[in-house]
């Protein structure tokens, strides 16, 4: 019985190798959620967080953006670049940017925007996701944000806007560090390992039968 106890911890220790190893910020469901206006192209035409990485990859962002007509607006995922700002301190790095793509919102209220990534990243930097309105149809919008001036919700990244319809690596951010509000997000890393597959679980249980048959023979 020891040899197939032992055998039975030393194929679950192997199963476990295989599952995700994952990391998750998820800052929906919080009290004093709210939404904060205004972005878009007729207010402030940046939005941006910085999240510290927690893996060495950037796996799945979800973010919400509400709005009764809709229109376009881009999402960037960039890095940061020290920038003196309260805080973090950090504002995005145009010149580093990782990810970008053109969302719609189709109007009516509010939209989850879930956006799968799967960028190679180093756990602990600074990256921002940042909602970009720059020449594009999206006005007047509210995004889902922590409440302002309660208690620091996510220490680890700030909530920056910039209202100006310069590039991005020109906007003039402002840090809203002095009322502990973040944008609401869920951000998962992992390091990109898989969740075994129905095969591999099948092949762990036919060797642990094995196992047990061939000390049965035995005893």
């Amino acid at each position: 019985m020891k040899f197939v106890t032992k055998s039975l911890a030393a194929l679950a220790l192997a199963a476990g190798s295989l599952s995700a190893q994952a990391g998750l910020v998820d800052l929906y469901g919080l009290p004093g959620n709210f939404n904060q206006a205004t972005f878009g192209a007729t207010g402030s035409q940046y939005y941006a967080q910085s999240i510290t990485a927690d893996a060495s990859n950037f796996a799945n962002l979800r973010f919400t953006v509400n709005d009764a007509q809709g229109g376009t607006f881009k999402l960037h995922i960039t890095t940061g670049l020290p920038a003196g700002l309260p805080g973090t301190g950090d504002r995005p790095d145009a010149g580093n940017e990782l990810f970008s793509e053109t969302l719609t919102h189709a109007g009516g209220g509010a939209a989850d925007f879930n956006v799968n990534l799967n960028l190679s990243v180093t756990a602990g930097e600074v990256l921002f996701f940042v909602l970009d309105a720059v020449g594009q149809s999206l006005t007047g919008a509210t995004v889902l944000a922590t409440q302002f001036g309660g208690s620091d919700k996510y220490t680890g990244g700030e909530f920056i806007y910039a209202n100006t319809n310069a590039a991005l690596g020109s906007a003039v951010w402002t840090s809203r560090f002095g009322a502990n509000e973040d944008l609401v997000f869920r951000a998962e890393f992992n390091n990109g390992n898989s969740v075994p597959e129905p095969a591999s679980l099948a092949l762990v249980g036919i060797t642990l039968l094995g196992a047990v048959a061939a000390r049965r023979r035995r005893s």
